[in-house]
């Protein structure tokens, strides 16, 4: 998070002196809204500091490009990463705990403060091998949801994970679909189509729950170590 937010924070500091030597209002809205977004995502992350900078942020800073809301986007900055520099070392060791694949698409994009990215990626790939293995099994190319549902029915199953003769293991076949579909509907489809900024706690209780679908996948056999996204 603090390589982040010094990266977001030299762009806001160009613009600005850029500004102040050339008055170029025009030629700055889409960048200006740019640095909101990226500078709200930073304080959405900002542990204890989130109210307060909040409050600066919500009271100073205007959506819309004015000459003050840029100053106070660089002085929102530069107060998180004050804090953030201010901070002991963190205990990252949950990776260890993590499916490999897990570790391998999302460590990067976490330590760079890309949250919701960081959750996509491995749910987008666990979609992606299923969708490749259902395609073997039946033809049909189905994805999300749809996917899912078909994967791990509890009436024709093409993925099995329990005796469905007996009510037991319908009920176990049933569960692991929902999870796989709810995995789908509820986490992966949201962060890709709104700017949702996960915290960094929420971000590694999302990534524990991508992780078991893949530990899933690869005790049925569906994923293997060589498996990678198109």
């Amino acid at each position: 998070m603090e390589r982040l937010i010094k990266e977001i924070l030299v762009v806001a500091e160009d613009y600005l002196e850029r500004y102040m030597l050339e008055g170029y209002e025009e030629e700055i809205g889409q960048s200006y809204k740019d640095l909101y977004l990226q500078t709200l995502g930073v304080i959405e992350n900002a542990g204890g500091m989130t109210a307060y900078l909040r409050n600066n942020f919500n009271q100073l800073v205007d959506r819309h490009f004015t000459p003050e809301g840029l100053e106070n986007i660089v002085s929102v900055l530069r107060a998180a990463l004050l804090f953030y520099q201010n901070q002991p070392a963190t205990d990252d060791a949950f990776w260890q705990y993590l499916h490999p694949k897990v570790t391998e698409l999302a460590q990067q994009r976490f330590d760079q403060g890309f949250y919701a990215d960081a959750i996509v990626t491995c749910l987008k790939e666990a979609n992606h091998i299923l969708k490749k293995y259902v395609k073997t099994k039946i033809g049909d190319e189905l994805d999300g949801a749809a996917l899912m549902t078909k994967a791990f029915s509890v009436n024709s199953p093409i993925i099995q994970l329990a005796d469905i003769t007996s009510d037991n293991g319908r009920n176990i076949q049933l569960g692991y679909m929902k999870i796989f579909e709810g995995a789908m509907i509820g986490i992966r489809n949201p962060k890709s189509h709104e700017n949702m900024f996960p915290s960094k706690d929420i971000t590694i209780h999302l990534l524990f729950q991508a992780s078991f679908l893949f530990v899933k996948l690869q005790e049925t056999g569906v994923f293997v170590k060589e498996e990678t996204t198109n």
